[in-house]
């Protein structure tokens, strides 16, 4: 059942028969969390640059367009 909240808070309705319907939580699940001795990737720059704050994001698509 689509509760429409994974985008916010990534949660979903879960229907079993034993435990009937229940709230799933990603950051709660084990199976999501890194496991120790995992390799870990480092991010890319389109990752980094993503994760700017939204003021340098604007300047660089302004620069970008020479519009500022």
């Amino acid at each position: 059942m689509n509760s429409g909240d994974w985008v916010e808070n990534l949660t979903a309705l879960e229907y079993t028969a034993e435990a009937g319907w229940t709230l799933y939580r990603y950051a709660d699940d084990p199976r999501m969390l890194a496991q120790p001795g995992a390799a870990t990737e480092a991010p890319e720059a389109d990752e980094l640059a993503a994760d700017a704050a939204p003021a340098a994001l604007l300047a660089g698509l302004l620069a970008e367009f020479k519009l500022k």
